[in-house]
């Protein structure tokens, strides 16, 4: 895991403890609409992030009136998304930080602190911190988390 710059390198790596500045700083994250999503998505609707899907790039289903309200998909001049198409979406939630995995974690999984803090999990019965933005298959792996306080996510 890359924890720290090398002027000799050929391009930026992920830093544990980094802020991912482009989704941060405006509250919008680009990604596509999963292979999963079986009818096209429109500006507005209300979707998760795939926990199937295992790519780099975030990918977006429709969701459950009983899912917790995370994303937006933000209106552009298309608004007919269908399977594959790149989107943009809305979320609510603090920043977005690369944190060291202690274990796999699906994409969209609520978080928490690992031991001593220094890794993150899928939450289980601790203190939730955050919504798992990439999938991750290992430990030790770098991950995005979108940082949200606990009320936000669970009732």
């Amino acid at each position: 895991m890359t924890m720290y710059q090398n002027i000799n390198q050929f391009e930026q790596k992920a830093i544990k403890g980094a802020v991912d500045l482009l989704i941060g700083n405006n509250g919008i994250i680009s990604g596509v609409v999963s292979a999963s999503q079986a009818t096209a998505l429109v500006s507005g609707q209300k979707v998760k992030l795939d926990t199937t899907a295992d790519v780099s790039v975030p990918s977006f289903i429709a969701a459950a009136d009983a899912d917790i309200p995370c994303f937006y998909v933000v209106y552009t001049t298309k608004d007919n998304f269908s399977t594959g198409s790149a989107i943009e979406v809305c979320y609510f939630g603090g920043p977005v930080i690369y944190l060291e995995s202690a274990a796999a974690i699906a994409a969209g999984a609520v978080v928490e602190s690992a031991g001593t803090g220094l890794t993150v999990q899928t939450f289980s019965a601790g203190k939730q911190c955050g919504i798992c933005l990439d999938p991750v298959s290992a430990s030790g792996m770098l991950t995005r988390i979108i940082l949200t306080t606990p009320s936000v996510i669970h009732a």
